[in-house]
Parts: structure tokens; C-alpha cells; sequence
């Protein structure tokens, strides 16, 4: 009995912590989606002590670091929920003749009170920006988590751009960072990563917390997404790793030696690069391809002294909502002397990895491959 309740607890105490890092990120979109398994049930929430763990993890602490929080249709949805859920295990509880004892409890009233703060929200009303913070390391060892934030629009388009939220494939590639972080700290000296297409900077910021002495250039296009970009990235304190640059995929081509903007070859010795969702438009998929290709084969005086074409490197992970558009981005590249290799997506051990699925939830498979310049 005493192993059965241990297990109980243990359970209880990874759903709420899976809890703390779906509310943090407000991941996914739509806090309905977020899997009945990583609640407790109805019964298990109802109970006093889980009802005060809620409380700690979810309201106390983020208060904490967010004291002026402002009344979110996200949070509106998942306080319902919440309430809902521990109102149903009160009923069940009753069912079962544990009537007398439900009698003298009730929904914590730190629950009833953060549900009421966000009812002011409107449903129809267009989302705002809000602030996202994802974690990840071994879920049971909080002591050992490692986050970063970002500031982003609540909607899929603002300002005639996707750049400025974070997309499922996102949170597939930084988990796959994270789950091996050789590929960024493996060699005596880590490579030099350059994001195309960053957005809101999440792989970037990622693949910055995981080595001190890693140096990223992050990439975008859109004025507006590049304001946020840095933002985020000085609000991590990571600017002095990751550096914001623009660049312009259409204005790359062959006869270039180097993309004005993201090139200092004494700076490095090896290459990474990487690109999250950015495989989305057929008509940018040349332009994309011709950018990897002058990325990975650079002209030889560009080389550092100890540097080879062989040493870049590119990963990019990509949501299929159209096999076409992606089909269609592999033949670019092919015709470049591209070459192509599936990888399997890998996700931190011990539940330690970025929770959420963004976009288009349920739709669309994350696909990995690694590109680089065929031999010469």
C-alpha cells in the first residue's frame, strides 16, 4: 500500500511539473490541447494537498516572476479547465460516499482567485503578445532546469509575417539540440551556429544556454520580427553570444562569396547551421537553397586556416503541410550538389525536453535532414 501511494505521488508530482511548463509557455496555442494525461484526474486534483502544489508551482511562483500579469485568453481557458476538473472530483468523490468529507472542502480560493483574473479576457478578441518561458532539463530535478524566454504576438500572422511567434518545429529542433548537445559542444572549439529564418529566436537561444563560449548569429528578415529578435535575445542576457543580423535569402546567390552581414570566417573554425519551420513557401525555396549552398561551400579565401567546407554543417527541421513545398526545397538543393540525409529527431531523456506543439496543431509531421556540400 505504502509503494502504491509513493507511486501515486510521484505521478501527481510529474503531471503538475508538466503542468508548470505547458502554463509557462502557454504551449500549445490552445490550453484545451494540452494532453488529458498530463493532469491529474479529476479525484487527484480535487484533493487538498494537490490543490496547494497547483497553487505554489502555478500562481505563487509565477507571480513571483511576473507580478503585472495581465489577463490572457490562455490563462481564462486553462483556470476553467482547472476549476472544472476539481468540481468533477468533488462530484465523483460524493459518488463514491465520501460525501461528509468533500462537504468541508472546496476549490482553493488562489485557484478561484486567478481564474476571475483572467476572466476579463475576451475569446473573440484578437490575441496580445505575451511572454513564454520555456524550460527543460530531468522533469523531477527543478534544480537543474535551464530556461529561456521570449516576448512574441499571439497571433499566426501579425504585420504580414509569421516571425513573430514560435512554431512547432521550433520546439522540435531545440529538443533535439538538447538531447545532443555534442552537435554545439562536442569539439575542443563548438562551431559557430548562424539560424536562418529565427523568428522569436528559441532554437538560437537554445542552442546559445548550452555551451558558454558558443557564438550564434541569428537571422530574419522582417524589420519588425528582428526588433523582437533582439529583444528577446537581450532580455536572456544572451547578447553577448547571440548576435542579430538581417539577411535577405532573395539577395544571396552564387556569385556572392559571402552574405553580406552574417560572415566573419576568422571568427570560426567549424559551422552550424540551422533553420526551424522555414521550408513553408515554394516560391523562397531557391532562394533558400542557393543561401545554404554559399553558406556551406564557401569560396576557399574565406576559409579560416584550419577550416574545410567538409566542417558546415545544416539542419533543418521542417513541418510538413505540404509535400509538394517540401519536395520541392530537396530538389533545389539537390540541383546545387546539395547533399541530403534524414535524421531522426531525438527528445531529451527523463521527460526533459520543451513541451507544446504550435501551429497548426495535430497537422503536419516534423521532419529533420542534414545538408551538406557535396565534394567538389
Amino acid at each position: 500500500m505504502h509503494d502504491s501511494t509513493q507511486v501515486d505521488r510521484l505521478r501527481i508530482q510529474s503531471q503538475l511539473l508538466k503542468l508548470t511548463r505547458h502554463y509557462q509557455a502557454k504551449s500549445p496555442t490552445t490550453s484545451t490541447l494540452i494532453p488529458a494525461s498530463q493532469f491529474p484526474t479529476d479525484r487527484q486534483l480535487s484533493a487538498e494537498t494537490t490543490q496547494q502544489q497547483l497553487v505554489q508551482l502555478l500562481i505563487d511562483e509565477q507571480n513571483e516572476h511576473n507580478p503585472n500579469q495581465e489577463a490572457g485568453v490562455w490563462e481564462k481557458v486553462f483556470w476553467k479547465r482547472i476549476v472544472e476538473s476539481i468540481e468533477a472530483g468533488f462530484a465523483d468523490r460524493r459518488r463514491d460516499g465520501e460525501g461528509e468529507q468533500v462537504d468541508d472542502e472546496e476549490v482553493h480560493p488562489s485557484i478561484l482567485e486567478e481564474m476571475v483574473k483572467h476572466l476579463s479576457a475576451s475569446s473573440t478578441s484578437t490575441p496580445s503578445s505575451s511572454s513564454r518561458r520555456w524550460c527543460w532539463g530531468p522533469l523531477l530535478h527543478r534544480d537543474r532546469w535551464k530556461s529561456v524566454a521570449t516576448h512574441e504576438d499571439g497571433r499566426m500572422i501579425s504585420a504580414g509575417t509569421t516571425g513573430l511567434r514560435t512554431w512547432k518545429a521550433s520546439i522540435a529542433l531545440s529538443n533535439h539540440l538538447i538531447a545532443s548537445p555534442t552537435l554545439v559542444s562536442g569539439a575542443a572549439v563548438p562551431p559557430t551556429v548562424v539560424e536562418l529564418g529565427a523568428g522569436m529566436g528559441l532554437v538560437s537561444l537554445v542552442a546559445a544556454s548550452l555551451h558558454p563560449t558558443i557564438r550564434v548569429t541569428s537571422t530574419d528578415v522582417n524589420p519588425d520580427v528582428l526588433v523582437q529578435l533582439d529583444q528577446n535575445v537581450r532580455n536572456n542576457g544572451l547578447d553577448d553570444r547571440i548576435r542579430v543580423s538581417s539577411l535577405d535569402w532573395e539577395n544571396v546567390n552564387s556569385s556572392e562569396r559571402v552574405p553580406t552581414g552574417i560572415w566573419a570566417p576568422e571568427e570560426y573554425e567549424s559551422l552550424l547551421i540551422l533553420g526551424a519551420d522555414i521550408v513553408y513557401d515554394p516560391t523562397l525555396a531557391s532562394y533558400l537553397a542557393a543561401t545554404l549552398s554559399v553558406l556551406l561551400r564557401p569560396a576557399a579565401e574565406d576559409l579560416p586556416v584550419k577550416a574545410t567546407a567538409s566542417r558546415r554543417t545544416a539542419l533543418i527541421a521542417g513541418t510538413i503541410r505540404n509535400e509538394s513545398t517540401w519536395e520541392h526545397f530537396l530538389t533545389e538543393c539537390t540541383a546545387r550538389s546539395l547533399l541530403i540525409e534524414p535524421v531522426d529527431l531525438l527528445i531529451p531523456p527523463d521527460d526533459g525536453g520543451i513541451v507544446g506543439t504550435e501551429g497548426w496543431e495535430g497537422e503536419g509531421e516534423v521532419r529533420l535532414i542534414k545538408i551538406v556540400a557535396k565534394p567538389l
